[in-house]
């Protein structure tokens, strides 16, 4: 792909001074010319990186409200679920990165590093680890991960690492489901916002770009609906 930038100037009307603006003239796979106003394309990206600053904003924040509900007793984390999306989080900023998003890498940057932490948090707080759900999401985790590691295109790793963050998430979507008490819904709320503020900061569409924050979005939505469900049922 080649872009021709050409300047150009024309009167502001209201005071009479000159103006300059840029048109893009962007040549794509087949040879074809479109032209666009350069401008408007960069305040659209700065308008996606701003959506995209806010997601990882709103994950960071989740994170401290997680923090303290597991350190107070009212959050049991599961082992499973953290420790799977330890492994995925690294994954999946490592070759999100790779693969040229830029515009969507705040949330899961603010992710992987929390997911690490309630990881190691879990070991004392959390439940679960050693149940049949566990070790087969453990496995079928470590499976996926072999393949990301042996796959040199990044759209296969994401699609293998999409895969293991959804399994991941098995473990928590069965514990809320049977106990939602034990999850915090400040935190999965903020989760929420993150996940679909992500999804309005994709900056490109492609599959690459866009595989991991339409995953995301689903599997948070569907933790946050199940406590909030219970939540309301309780009061």
């Amino acid at each position: 792909m080649s872009i021709t930038i050409m300047i150009f100037v024309r009167p502001q009307k209201s005071n009479q001074t000159f103006r300059i603006g840029t048109i893009a003239s962007v040549e794509d796979e087949k040879g074809n010319f479109h032209t666009a106003n350069y401008t408007f394309m960069s305040k659209m990206r700065q308008m996606h990186q701003l959506i995209g600053i806010i997601s990882g904003l709103f994950e960071f924040a989740g994170g401290f409200t997680y923090a303290y509900s597991i350190i107070k007793g009212k959050t049991k984390p599961s082992r499973a679920t953290w420790f799977i999306w330890s492994l995925a989080g690294i994954m999946i900023f490592s070759t999100y990165y790779a693969s040229g998003a830029e515009t969507t890498l705040w949330q899961p940057a603010a992710a992987v590093l929390w997911n690490i932490a309630f990881a190691f948090l879990s070991l004392k707080f959390g439940v679960g680890g050693l149940t049949k759900t566990d070790i087969f999401c453990f496995t079928g985790s470590l499976l996926s991960a072999l393949l990301w590691i042996l796959t040199k295109n990044p759209v296969i790793a994401l699609t293998w690492i999409v895969i293991v963050g959804a399994i991941g998430s098995i473990p928590t979507i069965i514990k809320v489901y049977k106990d939602p008490s034990k999850e915090d819904l400040m935190t999965w709320t903020l989760w929420f916002l993150a996940a679909t503020l992500n999804i309005l900061a994709i900056n490109e569409f492609s599959f690459a770009t866009t595989i991991y924050p339409l995953e995301c979005a689903p599997v948070i939505g569907i933790i946050f609906v199940l406590v909030l469900r219970g939540k309301s049922k309780k009061s």
